[in-house]
């Protein structure tokens, strides 16, 4: 058995060090908006293998929130390399370096970019995995007085099911916030429909809870939580959908030629989650169409639906959308044949007669019937 996990052991960590990074990170603490930067990472892989690159942020300002703009502008400008091969320590083709100028960072916290290298073919690692290696930018932002970082959600709900706001509150001044008044306003198309408030102490300058905001007709609500300490308030935002666990579909009219034709439905689903359906389409209580289609949750979805009318004649029907065994609309379905309707070819025969009996009489009046009126 030790044996057994010693070879585990060794195995896990000729992965874990397959690939390195130097060095490890930068750490930089209120860095002045506008000033030049640059830093760099080494890596390379120990059987001098290939390494493509990832990045990801933790903490940046959230869109909405002042700086958010900036900050991801200055993110998005930190350009990783596609691919480096044969690395070692020596190479320079492996080093990934960034230069470029600090933005205004308004939120006060911290900013941890991971610069991650990651080997390129997947099964290089000793158990077929992917080995990968990350070094660590972190940016600290500082506030001189108070600042409180509101963060809530409010998750979607079916009608009839309390709604839980989730929230944390996380001191990041340089001021400690001792306490305060906590207030929660929700909002239906711009006015207020239920008001929270209570007073919080923030232990160790943090505090992560939920509150019950109760139940609320179908529809989309707003939530602002706002923190009030003294002078100073902070808020969060946040919205959510309470559903109404039905489908919504607006039938047209249809004119086709008679066989077996393909059309295009639009399903709106209320419901917070996916759902499989049967979509179904009937004219005189028979099905002529069908298909099992996925819903996506709260939102809209085109669906073709092969339609199979062969045993009707021309004529207007009415035909019937059904969803999940629910009828969502209904329409007119007009067959006409490509020659219902057309003119019997002996109708153009006499009108081409009529019309030719019309030019010789006139051409023969023109021509004798004026020399015999000149005679008399």
């Amino acid at each position: 058995m030790f044996i057994k996990k010693l070879i585990v052991f060794i195995l896990l960590v000729q992965i874990v060090y397959s690939i390195g990074v130097s060095p490890g990170g930068h750490k930089f603490i209120d860095p002045e908006p506008g000033t030049e930067f640059e830093f760099e990472y080494s890596f390379r892989r120990l059987d001098g293998g290939d390494i493509t690159y990832e990045k990801r942020i933790e903490g940046m300002a959230e869109p909405g929130e002042p700086g958010y703009e900036a900050e991801k502008i200055w993110y998005d400008s930190l350009v990783l390399p596609e691919l480096t091969t044969g690395t070692n320590w020596e190479s320079t083709s492996n080093v990934v370096r960034f230069t470029g100028v600090w933005p205004e960072f308004v939120m006060p916290g911290q900013r941890k970019i991971f610069i991650s290298g990651v080997e390129k073919d997947e099964n290089s690692g000793s158990l077929g995995g992917i080995a990968s290696v990350a070094g660590m930018l972190y940016v600290i932002i500082s506030h001189d007085g108070e600042f409180i970082k509101v963060q809530v959600n409010a998750p979607n709900v079916d009608a009839g099911t309390d709604v839980l706001l989730y929230y944390n509150l996380t001191d990041i001044g340089k001021i400690p916030v001792t306490g305060g008044d906590f207030v929660v306003d929700v909002y239906r198309d711009g006015q207020l429909i239920k008001s929270f408030g209570d007073t919080y102490a923030l232990t160790d300058g943090f505090t992560s809870s939920s509150l019950s905001l109760g139940e609320y007709e179908p529809g989309l609500y707003n939530v602002t939580a706002t923190y009030n300490a003294g002078e100073n308030s902070w808020v969060g935002t946040d919205h959510f959908i309470v559903a109404n666990n039905e489908y919504f579909a607006d039938c047209m009219d249809m004119l086709n030629a008679p066989g077996i034709k393909k059309e295009s439905f639009t399903v709106s689903s209320g419901f917070i989650t996916e759902r499989s359906e049967t979509l179904s389409i009937k004219i005189d209580d028979a099905v002529v169409g069908e298909s099992t289609v996925t819903i996506p949750a709260l939102s809209d979805a085109s669906f073709t639906v092969v339609i199979d009318p062969s045993e009707l004649g021309d004529g207007t029907y009415t035909y019937d959308l059904h969803v999940g065994g629910k009828l969502l609309c209904s329409a007119d379905y007009t067959i006409k044949s490509a020659d219902s309707g057309a003119v019997p070819v002996f109708v153009y025969f006499i009108v081409v007669g009529i019309i030719l009996v019309v030019a010789l009489g006139s051409a023969w009046y023109y021509f004798w019937g004026n020399e015999e009126g000149e005679e008399f």
